[in-house]
């Protein structure tokens, strides 16, 4: 269940879907395991699954604009 922000700095707590960016992403063939950004951290940041760390935070590259907050939902290891 997902309790906090992602972003192991940011103190966070998820209470709302339409508050922030909820992922969904494959950590094991065929497991998936969610994770949730804030707002804050959404905007300037994105998760990502990298083979031998798990999931990490990166910061959004300045010219990527960030999608829409409003559509949470992500599939798989995708970078937006």
């Amino acid at each position: 269940m997902v309790a906090k922000c992602a972003s192991p700095p940011c103190p966070a707590r998820f209470r709302y879907l339409g508050e922030g960016r909820l992922f969904r992403i494959e950590i094991e063939s065929g497991k998936n395991e969610y994770f949730w950004l804030c707002s804050d951290c959404a905007y300037k940041m994105t998760l990502k699954a990298e083979s031998g760390k798990g999931v990490i935070v990166v910061r959004r590259s300045p010219a990527e604009p960030p999608e829409s907050l409003q559509n949470p939902d992500e599939q798989g290891n995708r970078d937006p």
